[in-house]
């Protein structure tokens, strides 16, 4: 029996990688004997990096940078010969700042600048950048800047890139940063759809999380739109996928010329689910809900979907021997939601293990079944759940 074990990450409590060693461990403890396929599939927030890198067997090369309130820490890539896989979370993500901590109003995406400027230093000249779990709202700047670029005041004078100094940019140098990444081309992960603006963009869906309240949400809102016009780039501003990374990917896609891959298909893709999905019996996958979007409708009927598209259809049967000739079951575990990813392994590895250990045991009786099960994060029993 083969099993793909094939996870997103559980919002600020494991990565994507982790969280398929963890299910692993279930999986092995039920059913000694099988082949396990860890496939980790992010989408494009925390551990997207690490889990491509895993799909590439590539390297992985560690950055000095900062985080999102420009404080040291070390983030990295991974790199294939000329291509590098890149997320922002690792650097400038929400999960590095503790909820007390958070200042979206003086928080940047620098740190993410650092990191792709330190791939195409390293020879990169195709870079694969996943976008979620973003700390800022600041719509890419201090990425820009960090690459080259200038905001400047009615002065002339350099302006930090940080929402609470908004209002005082009057102009944006984004040539020098254009100039830095010629001839490296960008493609975007991620799984948001969001506009830049309006009432369905970064600041007024994703702002919450990060502490914005109502009028600092209207007031961010109307100066990215300011800003995007002082740019020559207003019509950008309501295109769907600009608002990932609040607001990050409009900064890739309309000033550096990124191509916006929005979708968990495109992610699936990156790290080859399909095909290994062809050869499988079993299909475990799972995430944490991200916080303001409800996850397990659109989530569960896309993982519900991938064994359809690797042309295994979910009322496969057993063959004669037992084992299964075509992937038949999808399991999906769906994770708490958090704010403290410590302590991780106590907290969240053990019951994420447990979970796919008894999926797995139930598999064996009830091989046709479609599992939902819902990782409470709680002391309630999976018969509590079923």
């Amino acid at each position: 029996m083969r099993i793909v074990v094939a996870p997103d990450s559980f919002k600020e409590s494991m990565t994507a990688v982790q969280a398929a060693r963890a299910m692993a461990v279930g999986v092995r403890d039920a059913l000694p004997t099988c082949l396990i396929d860890q496939v980790p599939v992010s989408d494009g927030g925390e551990g997207f990096a690490e889990a491509v890198t895993a799909a590439w067997d590539a390297s992985w090369q560690e950055v000095t940078t900062v985080d999102a309130l420009g404080r040291p820490r070390t983030a990295g890539f991974g790199r294939d010969s000329d291509r590098a896989v890149i997320d922002l979370a690792s650097s400038v993500g929400l999960e590095h700042i503790l909820p007390g901590e958070r200042d979206v109003m003086r928080s940047s995406t620098i740190g993410l600048g650092h990191v792709i400027a330190s791939a195409v230093d390293a020879g990169a000249r195709s870079l694969l950048i996943g976008l979620g779990g973003s700390a800022s709202n600041d719509m890419g700047l201090g990425m820009l800047v960090a690459l080259g670029a200038r905001c400047l005041d009615e002065r002339g004078g350099e302006v930090e890139p940080v929402p609470t100094e908004f209002s005082r940019i009057r102009r944006i140098e984004v040539e020098p940063a254009r100039r830095r990444l010629e001839g490296v081309s960008i493609t975007v992960a991620g799984d948001v759809t969001n506009p830049l603006t309006g009432s369905h963009g970064a600041a007024a869906v994703f702002g919450p999380q990060k502490g914005l309240t109502g009028s600092a949400i209207t007031w961010i809102d109307g100066e990215m739109m300011r800003l995007a016009a002082v740019l020559g780039l207003s019509h950008w501003a309501c295109r769907p996928g600009t608002g990932a990374a609040g607001g990050t990917a409009f900064a890739l896609a309309a000033v550096l010329g990124a191509e916006l891959a929005i979708g968990i298909d495109h992610l699936a893709r990156v790290v080859g689910l399909r095909e290994r999905l062809e050869e499988a019996d079993l299909l475990l996958t799972g995430r944490g809900p991200s916080m303001g979007s409800p996850w397990t409708a659109r989530r569960s009927a896309e993982c519900s979907a991938w064994p359809a598209s690797a042309g295994c259809p979910p009322s496969s049967s057993p063959d004669g021997s037992g084992s299964m000739s075509r992937l038949s079951s999808v399991c999906v575990i769906w994770g708490p939601r958090t704010s403290s990813r410590s302590p991780i392994l106590q907290r969240h590895w053990r019951p994420l293990s447990d979970r796919a250990r008894v999926i797995c045991a139930g598999r064996l009786r009830t091989p046709c079944v479609t599992v939902l099960l819902v990782m409470t994060g709680s002391s309630h029993t999976l018969n509590d759940v079923l």
